[in-house]
């Protein structure tokens, strides 16, 4: 077999270790069992034993300080540093975040898991809302989870970028983020369908005009526009949400508030419609509960 390497940042700081821990990967860590015993659940039910501690990937008696973990070297570098404070590793790869997280939670570190929970995920909620959700529902972090149930509804979920987090996510949480999408469509769809536009004051003219709202004027083509692609693709609207007035998220929205019909020179709709489509979103479901079984 190889000769372990000394991790030379471990090997400064705990020149009179007590104890070494040896990744999968072959790197052996110095470390203090005080350390491990004030930062570690685990490692305090471990060294309270009468016996010598198991070896912890095969579960062996060792009669040594070396002690082998399942966890690579990069893994058990960022953890053991956060509990021994030499730094804090980089949190830019959530692939990382989650590898130290899951560690962390298999040996009980309450600090380490609050660091990344407080610093680490928030960081992920826009990019990857289906990778920090699945994390919070393995971790049972609901609040967390609700708000990255609620990021994914910017995205399209079914696309092929998403399957791997997707992927990532057990059973009964994956069917809950389908619920919550299906449903948020469905209602979506059914009060587009009750939306009623006002007809609009017209504007002095010899004769009366002859149209009452969108659903009579020739210029409820953008209505009908803006409300399929809606209901076909919610996620392209779902900065609607928050702005005050019309933003320029999807050209449906720029055709129905800014273009102007050919016959009543008015847009489809008035910006003061776009408040009771706000009024809309408000009452379309936003997030999941995930404490109860699916």
């Amino acid at each position: 077999s190889t000769t372990p390497t000394l991790h030379p940042a471990f090997a400064k700081s705990f020149a009179n270790g007590d104890i070494k821990l040896l990744s999968s990967d072959n790197v052996l860590f110095p470390m203090s069992s005080d350390t491990l015993s004030r930062a570690s659940g685990w490692f305090t039910a471990m060294f309270s034993l009468p016996q010598s501690p198991p070896d912890l990937a095969a579960g062996k008696a060792c009669q040594c300080t070396e002690l082998s973990v399942t966890e690579p070297s990069q893994v058990l570098c960022g953890l053991l540093s956060i509990i021994s404070g030499i730094a804090l590793p980089s949190l830019d790869d959530i692939d990382f975040v989650e590898s130290v997280l899951y560690a962390a939670d298999k040996y009980d570190m309450p600090m380490p898991t609050a660091v990344l929970r407080a610093s680490a995920l928030p960081i992920f909620l826009q990019k990857r809302p289906i990778r920090v959700y699945a994390i919070a529902c393995h971790m049972s972090w609901e609040a967390e989870a609700k708000e990255a149930a609620s990021r994914t509804l910017g995205l399209d979920i079914m696309a092929k970028e998403n399957a791997d987090d997707l992927g990532r996510l057990d059973t009964p949480y994956l069917l809950k983020l389908f619920a919550l999408h299906d449903k948020r469509r469905r209602q979506l769809a059914e009060a587009l369908d009750n939306f009623i536009i006002p007809a609009p004051i017209p504007a002095p003219a010899p004769a009366p005009a002859p149209w009452q709202g969108a659903r009579a004027c020739p210029c409820r083509g953008p209505w009908w526009a803006f409300k399929l692609a809606w209901s076909r693709e919610p996620w392209r609207f779902a900065r609607l949400r928050e702005h005050d007035a019309p933003p320029s998220v999807a050209p449906e929205v720029d055709r129905l508030f800014n273009q102007k019909c050919s016959k009543c020179e008015r847009a489809a709709l008035e910006e003061s419609a776009f408040k009771r489509i706000k009024q809309l979103f408000s009452q379309l479901p936003e997030t999941i509960e995930v404490s109860s079984e699916a």
